[in-house]
């Protein structure tokens, strides 16, 4: 039979033998990526305001940002607004939580005043940061003031996810009230070391019981004096060297 059956059969063929192969490349990609085998893209340079990683399942685990970008507080891969003003790194444990990072920024206006500083911390599971390693300079009309401390805290077990959820959307006075009302029957968190140098000059290493209170000093003030001091439970010296 002659016309354009023929015509139709090759075509119909060819586009047949196509899909075909489109479909054996597809697979073989797909291999290569369950085995590792997916060759990486190379860059000399690029240039970008943000980038995620993620698991192959899209879980977050890394997020590397501009100060405009850098994400909210996320909890198993949900995220609530929270105010950050820095550049930096966070990161996320397997389950799309944020569990620490890296934070960093600075300036000083023209009248002088300012602060610049660097955070690095990693928090407990489902709460706030409990080992943090933090440097900076406040800039004042009184000069300079340098920081630069590692600080140990001990989170209470509930998840920090409840007090987010509390205070989401509230400024000002009903903030402040939605944050007292919530400490009224939740444990606070304590701090128990401070080592290094604090804005007010002095260097040395504070000790404070479980419960917040600082018990042992060791430091020297900004005029080179050194001492030693034993407090008890209210803040009081009861040893002091020299």
């Amino acid at each position: 039979m002659k016309g354009p059956v023929p015509s139709l059969l090759l075509a119909a063929a060819s586009g047949a033998v196509a899909a075909l192969l489109t479909w054996n490349l597809l697979q073989k990609s797909q291999r290569k990526k369950r085995h590792g085998q997916e060759k990486p893209v190379q860059f000399g340079e690029i240039d970008v305001q943000r980038i995620n990683v993620r698991e192959a399942d899209s879980t977050l685990r890394l997020v590397i940002s501009n100060r405009g970008r850098l994400p909210g507080a996320y909890n198993r891969g949900r995220e609530y607004a929270h105010l950050r003003e820095q550049a930096g790194l966070l990161f996320f444990n397997d389950e799309g939580t944020e569990n620490g990072g890296l934070i960093f920024g600075g300036q000083r206006g023209a009248d002088g005043q300012g602060k610049h500083g660097l955070h690095l911390s990693f928090d407990r599971y489902e709460q706030d940061q409990t080992i943090f390693l933090s440097s900076g300079e406040l800039f004042t009309g009184d000069g300079v003031r340098q920081y630069r401390t590692l600080n140990i805290v001990d989170r209470p077990e509930w998840p920090i996810k409840e007090l987010v959820e509390v205070t989401q959307g509230k400024q000002g006075e009903e903030l402040e009230q939605a944050v007292k009302g919530f400490f009224q029957n939740h444990e606070e968190a304590q701090p128990r070391l401070l080592l290094g140098k604090k804005a007010d000059q002095t260097v040395g290493l504070r000790l404070f019981d479980p419960q917040g209170r600082p018990r042992l000093v060791l430091q020297v003030d900004p005029q080179g004096t050194p001492v030693l001091q034993f407090l008890d439970e209210a803040g009081r010296t009861v040893k002091q060297l020299p």
